[in-house]
């Protein structure tokens, strides 16, 4: 009945309203039974709808699993595909490093999220072997404003979905400049030097801004050093820095794209592998995103306090100079110490048969 102690398997709510939202006559009245395997219940069709990503997996279901259905639950967690045939498939065994494979994570993630492409749609992509030559005309239909950074980095990648050159004549992130037109390019916002276009500068430097290359590879330039520095989170894993590359490196990039770090030892460093959920993997994630992006924590505090065993208190007097009740992911932390701080969680615990 849906009266009993099961709870959504969407939102994890209670019957009865003991999720102390709702009344309970109108949660017992919403509560329904998955119809496909009689197992799980929800507290209403939204619920259901968003929870079919993950539980077509689980539910007795006559559906196909397909490597569409794996791409989609990756999108959602924003964590790389765990199926072999999803990865081969889609482009993440021919991207070399964490960091590339993240990338491309990415542009997956803005096809569905900011395109509303559908996974099934991407799917049918690959399997007609045009899965390159669509992307980008989606890409293309859209102010290049709007396109994010992931796109671009596809365009200097073309090869991990199969081929070395474009399919069709785009205008690359980073202009290829003839020798007649020495004009440069910044490679965060695209501003070309000289270009008065008022839609097209996007940073707020000055259109006549000294152009500066960047002292580590020599081969890009910023039009200001606002947009070097905004861009180093990503530059740092192309550029030839003198500094080497660390996991608080991996988890910044990770905070500033909203995706779970591609790389397994940062998913150990800072917590991920001992959150049992995709739901609180995220939840994490968002922690690490309000220091970063929105504090503008700089990710080498992160690796000295989780090198000196201080993550964890660091993090909470961090979390607490925000204004009012510190904002839901101080909570959430709160609730959830034992994934920083090393102990074992009270329903681990409990959980555990004695010897």
């Amino acid at each position: 009945m849906a009266g009993s102690l099961q709870t959504c398997a969407g939102c994890s709510k209670l019957p009865g309203g003991r999720n102390g939202t709702s009344s309970g006559s109108a949660l017992c009245k919403d509560f329904k039974r998955c119809s496909g395997c009689k197992k799980v219940w929800y507290c209403g069709p939204e619920c259901q709808k968003d929870d079919w990503v993950r539980h077509i997996f689980d539910c007795d279901t006559n559906q196909k699993i397909t490597t569409a259905h794996h791409l989609a639950l990756a999108v959602r967690d924003k964590s790389l595909p765990v199926d072999d045939a999803t990865l081969v498939e889609y482009g993440f065994t021919r991207a070399p490093t964490a960091y590339a494979k993240s990338q491309l994570l990415g542009v997956y993630v803005d096809l569905v999220e900011r395109y509303h492409v559908p996974t099934k749609g991407i799917h049918r992509w690959a399997s007609e072997d045009v899965l390159l030559s669509n992307i980008c005309e989606t890409f293309e239909r859209f102010a290049e404003e709007s396109h994010g950074p992931h796109y671009p980095w596809l365009l200097e990648n073309l090869s991990v979905l199969g081929t070395s050159t474009p399919v069709f004549e785009l205008a690359p992130f980073v202009s290829s400049i003839s020798s007649k037109d020495r004009r440069r390019q910044c490679y965060a916002c695209g501003w070309l030097e000289g270009d008065t276009s008022e839609n097209r500068h996007t940073c707020g430097a000055h259109i006549f801004a000294s152009y500066r290359q960047c002292s580590g590879c020599k081969k890009v330039w910023y039009c200001s050093e606002a947009c070097q520095k905004s861009n180093w989170v990503r530059h740092i894993f192309e550029c030839q820095p003198r500094q080497p590359i660390n996991t608080s490196h991996h988890l910044a990039l990770a905070a500033c794209d909203k995706l779970i770090p591609a790389d397994p030892q940062t998913r150990i460093d800072y917590g991920f592998t001992k959150v049992p959920t995709s739901e609180a993997r995220l939840k994490l994630l968002g922690v690490y995103e309000v220091l970063i992006v929105y504090m503008n924590v700089p990710a080498r505090k992160l690796h000295k306090w989780r090198n000196d065993g201080r993550l964890l208190p660091e993090i909470k007097a961090a979390l607490e100079k925000l204004p009012g009740d510190h904002g839901a992911h101080y909570h959430w932390l709160l609730e959830n110490q034992h994934i920083l701080d090393g102990s074992v969680h009270e329903a681990t615990r409990e959980s555990t048969p004695s010897m």
